[in-house]
């Protein structure tokens, strides 16, 4: 399997220690080691995330959440946002092209007044790569006109391949909807 992208050093369990420092809150969570370094990761990923695209990633907590039966364990609780996921948002359409059959997506006729500006803003993401390309990764909220991003899942943990496809779902979207209709 190979992943969309590389762990970093940062994110190896060897530099623990200096991820306790920079965040203590979360060093509190847990003695576990283990889950101490899922809710790492998880920080890691969501400061990340927040600083490259502000406004568009919800507020989030990295905690230990008890269970009916058993230990606790890491849990991450994500700010709730209004909106419609983005899948939702689309028509796919199967055509046939000299490469086989492909998916062919459009947003829905509700949305497009929206198709520029969402457009716009859906192009920023696709060039990261702690960015887990699956359409329902994303949240339009059209009040306010904000793409929310809502997967804090480190991208390493997600395989290139399966990228590759949302990626290219991604950039069909953007194409067509940047093509004036006949």
């Amino acid at each position: 399997m190979t992943p969309i992208r590389r762990p970093t050093y940062e994110e190896s369990p060897r530099n623990i220690e200096r991820l306790r420092v920079r965040f203590p809150e979360v060093a509190q969570a847990t003695t576990n080691l283990e889950y101490l370094h899922f809710l790492m990761l998880y920080k890691l990923q969501h400061e990340r995330l927040s600083e490259a695209f502000r406004q568009s990633i919800p507020g989030a907590a990295f905690l230990m959440v008890a269970q009916s039966s058993g230990g606790p364990l890491p849990t991450v609780v994500q700010e709730a946002i209004n909106g419609v996921c983005l899948w939702d948002m689309v028509e796919r359409q199967k055509v046939m092209t000299m490469r086989g059959w492909e998916v062919s997506p459009r947003l829905l006729p509700q949305w497009k007044n929206a198709q520029k500006e969402l457009v716009d803003k859906l192009r920023r993401f696709t060039g990261s790569d702690h960015i887990d390309c699956n359409p329902k990764n994303f949240i339009f909220d059209p009040d306010s006109g904000t793409l929310f991003y809502v997967d804090s899942e480190p991208t390493f943990i997600r395989t290139l391949r399966t990228d590759n496809v949302n990626r290219t779902f991604l950039f069909r979207l953007i194409a067509r909807a940047e093509t004036p209709e006949k």
